[in-house]
């Protein structure tokens, strides 16, 4: 089957409008992924501190919130977390 100018026309624009969704929704994309990667870390950071201070009695729960606030605050959040845990606690 010869290759005619309109399906090299239309595989043309339809390579463009892949490339333009693909740009539009690399941003969301991209934020989602360091999102759950820094979740994932603040989940290990709990596990950590847990595994060190379970014998202590003074382990903080891992669950998806947590987990979270550790991922987004970062080490302040982690601080918050095991303070409000021994205040509270």
């Amino acid at each position: 089957m010869p290759l005619n100018y309109t399906m090299a026309a239309i595989f043309a624009i339809s390579l463009i409008v892949v490339y333009i969704i693909m740009w539009v929704f690399a941003k969301p994309i991209k934020i989602i992924l360091k999102a759950a990667f820094h979740g994932a870390l603040g989940c290990i950071a709990l596990m950590g501190y847990n595994f060190l201070a379970a014998p202590l009695g003074a382990a903080v729960g891992v669950n998806t919130y947590t987990a979270v606030v550790c991922g987004v605050l970062g080490i302040p959040g982690f601080c918050m977390l095991i303070l409000s845990n021994i205040f509270i606690f």
